[in-house]
């Protein structure tokens, strides 16, 4: 089986130090992901693909009519994470200029984007994998390897 290769973005409010979360419009079971989950933006990687740019890619896609300039990428990434079995995704966290989400227009696969308490977000009904992204960003940790991410209930 091939492994996947994906990137995750947690983008932190400038002000209130909320987090952006999304809704998924698709269902992925094999990807971990149910339509009318909430989800930090992620992405699969393209063949040849760095980090950066599939970041770039993702606040593209995800986050359409926010200018990429504005989202302020952090170098090191917190961690790498197995969502399931032959996916792997790097976290990423960046800092955003911009509070106004009016912007986003048409993104890609998901809607209804919108600043959060990361604390109350780990109470959302969350994507595979996202719930150990942002606790790990709220303890402030690096350097994360996780093989396992626990399933949501459906």
């Amino acid at each position: 089986m091939v492994r996947l290769r994906a990137v995750a973005l947690i983008v932190v409010h400038p002000y209130t130090g909320h987090i952006l979360t999304l809704r998924e419009m698709e269902s992925k079971p094999y990807l971990g992901k149910f339509a009318g989950m909430r989800s930090i933006p992620m992405e699969t990687m393209h063949d040849g693909e760095t980090h950066r740019h599939a970041v770039h890619r993702l606040i593209r896609e995800e986050l359409t009519g926010m200018p990429v300039r504005s989202v302020h990428i952090r170098k090191d990434r917190i961690g790498v994470y197995r969502v399931v079995p032959h996916v792997w995704v790097s976290l990423f966290t960046a800092l955003s200029d911009t509070t106004d989400l009016g912007c986003i227009v048409g993104a890609d696969g998901v809607d209804a984007h919108g600043w959060v308490d990361a604390e109350k977000a780990l109470g959302q009904w969350l994507r595979q994998g996202a719930a150990e992204m942002i606790g790990d960003h709220l303890n402030n940790k690096t350097g994360v390897i996780r093989r396992h991410c626990i399933a949501p209930s459906q």
